[in-house]
């Protein structure tokens, strides 16, 4: 058995693991989350609503609205 778990273990790639956990990266995932909210929201509007959500890009930062 622990050379069961010992081989799993080694085959968990920490590098690739820890880079995907940077800042960037994760600010990157959270923006591509929102602008799939912000869609998903838009498609529950009601026919001919006067209102829109958007998400707005600047410089790398995001904002909704």
């Amino acid at each position: 058995m622990n050379d069961q778990v010992e081989k799993e273990t080694s085959k968990f790639d920490w590098v690739a693991a820890r880079s995907s956990c940077s800042l960037p990266n994760v600010f990157k995932e959270l923006r591509l989350q929102v602008k799939e909210d912000v869609k998903t929201r838009n498609a529950l509007r009601p026919n001919n609503s006067p209102y829109e959500f958007s998400v707005v890009e600047n410089s790398g930062d995001f904002k909704f609205f």
